[in-house]
């Protein structure tokens, strides 16, 4: 194995085993479920298009997302 993977494995093994808490376990659960499907990107977009200083940001990053949805899911998946 490379010397730069192994060091890198033993480094994620510490943190496993050494800063693992149920607490930090359901924060984190919470958190890669909110980057499901682009539900806090999602999010926000619809913040800043709420806001009218940073409309035109917001509507960018919601036309990305359905460029983006269209361009993997529409094309290069199939």
């Amino acid at each position: 194995m490379c010397p730069v993977i192994s060091s890198e494995l033993k480094i994620l093994l510490w943190i496993q085993e050494n800063l693992s808490h149920p607490i930090l376990n359901k924060f984190f659960i919470f958190i890669t479920t909110i980057g499901d499907a682009g539900l806090l990107w999602i999010a926000i977009g619809l913040f800043f298009i709420i806001q009218k200083k940073h409309r035109t940001l917001g509507i960018l990053i919601i036309l990305s997302l359905i460029g983006s949805l269209v361009m993997t899911n529409g094309i290069l998946k199939n």
